[in-house]
Order: C-alpha cells, then structure tokens, then sequence
C-alpha cells in the first residue's frame, strides 16, 4: 500500500472516531469529602462567595455539572426561599492586594429553593442541589446559560444570595476542607452595605463551601468536523487528470 493511501485510511479512521464523539468527563473540584462540621449560616439578601483554583482543567475545561450542599435548621419555611448564584472572574478592583470578583460569566438567575418539607428522612437537614448540562447550556431553559465556548477560568469565585430568609426562615452553607480535587483560600468574599466586596475570616478555621464542579473535554465544533471531512473525502476521492 501507498505511504500516500495509508496516510488517508488513518485519517478516515481518525474523522470517525471524532464523529463518534468520545468525550471524557471529570471532576476539576470537588470540596464535598472532608465535613468539618461547621455552619455559615446566611441573612436575608446577603452576599458572600468563595474563591476556588480547579484542577485538571487541561484535560476538563468545559463545565458541565455543579452542585453544592445547604442546611436549614427549620422543619418546614414560611413562604418561599429562591436563591441566585453567580460565578465570577477575579479580575475586578483589589482589596488588600488581591482582586476582587469582577467579570460575570455564569448567572443562574432566580430559583425556588426545596422546602425543608420535601427533604428525604436522614439527611440531617441537609440538601444537595444539582445544575446539569440541560440547566448550564440549553438553548431557552430558564437558567442565563454560561457561553459553552469558554473555558473555566483558574482562578473564579461562586457567590451565593437567598431570599425569603424571613419569619423564621433560615439556611446556611455547611463547610468543608480541605478539597480533595482543586484548592482554595480559607477566606470568603462579602458585599458591604455599600456593595463593595471586602475579604472576611472567621476564628473559627478556614471557611470553604461544599460544592462540585464536573468538567468536559468540548465536543468539536461541526464546522470543523465538516471542513475536516471534507478536506479527507476530498482527498480520499480526488479525480484522475
């Protein structure tokens, strides 16, 4: 056989295995392993978030599943709990030398958040909520949906509000450290009554929240695929002169 024609058969064999969309998936952080039994529990409409650095982001730089964990002490709310979450960039202005969440890339907008009420027995007041592939990236569901083309940042912090945290109501973020996938700081960031961010610790040990991100290896685009395809095809099946 031709170096030529041999050439081509491997890279047919090669367009067909993209086609057939292999994709690896895996955790980049995961802070869910080591509980330390402690509690930060939240005020109504306060904001606060936690600074993370993934991991394995060579291998799984596209996000698709994240998930933390929550706590209520109350057997059932008065009315509803919603809650929002962001995921920033830490490129915004310094606080003490270091940069404070600044640009927006992934926004969940608005949810109810499960009553106590629907929790499963033996979940010592605690529930885990998960947001998917369908909740991150499809077209028109509810969720402000993140840009599939970009990559997780290294460096990005989650932020958390809740509200409806009235007449009784509460709930709070257990904590959990160290991480067994990715690292973090021990601090967290708040917003003022001025809605500046500001660093904060706590006496009681560092604070990290439970949570876990998933990522994906992208599907290739099917531009490229078809301009690949076509360049082989081309090539496999090119006319005599």
């Amino acid at each position: 056989m031709k170096a030529s024609a041999c050439f081509k058969l491997i890279m047919l064999g090669l367009l067909v295995a993209i086609l057939a969309g292999d994709v690896r998936a895996g955790t980049v952080y995961d802070n869910t392993t080591i509980d330390t039994g402690w509690l930060l529990m939240l005020t109504n409409n306060q904001v606060v978030g936690g600074e993370i650095f993934p991991d394995n982001l060579g291998a799984y730089p596209s996000l698709t599943d994240f998930s933390f964990e929550y706590y209520s002490p109350t057997y059932n709310w008065s009315g509803s709990v919603s809650a929002d979450i962001k995921f920033y960039r830490n490129d915004g202005v310094t606080y003490s030398g270091y940069p404070t969440p600044g640009t927006l890339f992934y926004d969940t907008g608005w949810f109810d958040v499960l009553n106590p009420l629907a929790w499963t027995s033996g979940t010592s007041n605690r529930m885990t909520l998960a947001f998917g592939p369908s909740d991150l990236y499809t077209i028109g569901n509810p969720l402000v949906a993140m840009n599939p083309a970009v990559a997780l940042p290294s460096d990005f912090t989650v932020v958390y509000q809740f509200d409806g945290l009235t007449n009784g109501n509460m709930l709070g973020l257990p904590v959990f450290e160290p991480p067994a996938v990715g690292t973090n700081y021990g601090d967290y960031w708040v917003k003022d009554t001025f809605n500046n961010w500001e660093l904060v610790t706590n006496i009681a040990g560092p604070v990290a929240f439970g949570q876990q991100f998933i990522g994906d290896v992208p599907e290739p685009s099917m531009l490229g695929l078809g301009a690949l395809g076509a360049m082989l095809l081309g090539g496999l099946f090119k006319r005599r002169k």
